[in-house]
């Protein structure tokens, strides 16, 4: 296992999440000084309160790459498993055979069913290495 490969990848993961995060929560703090400073509709206020709550529950997305990242906590799994389209729009899906959901960073492999080996964070999901022996 290439353990420092994993270590970059889980790292960019949680700063690019916690980027977009403090980004959010910039603008919603930009956004209540605003409406209290310029006496604006109180519903812009309510909803930039309500987007600073939804970036605060988000950023606890980054606690479990972390602690996968910490504790070097990596699955291998071998066998038979899906690459397709997630539902995000920057994540592609990977399904074991167990059911399973993981998520990869870019599509590595095309769509469909594959054999071979997967490796990804136990906690977090995000599959870090990815080979097909087809």
């Amino acid at each position: 296992m290439n353990t420092e490969m994993y270590k970059s990848l889980l790292t960019r993961h949680i700063v690019a999440l916690l980027v977009v995060v403090l980004l959010g929560l910039a603008l919603c703090v930009a956004g209540i000084i605003l409406v209290k400073k310029l006496d604006l509709a109180k519903w812009l206020y309510a909803l930039c309160i309500g987007v600073f709550i939804v970036g605060i529950i988000c950023s606890y997305d980054a606690i479990p790459m972390y602690l996968d990242l910490k504790n070097d906590d990596y699955i291998e799994y071998t066998g038979i498993f899906e690459q397709y389209a997630g539902s995000s729009w920057s994540r592609d899906s990977t399904k074991l055979l167990d059911g399973m959901v993981l998520h990869s960073e870019r599509m590595v492999l095309p769509y469909g069913k594959h054999t071979g080996r997967i490796v990804y964070a136990k906690r977090s999901h995000i599959v870090v290495e990815i080979e097909s022996w087809e």
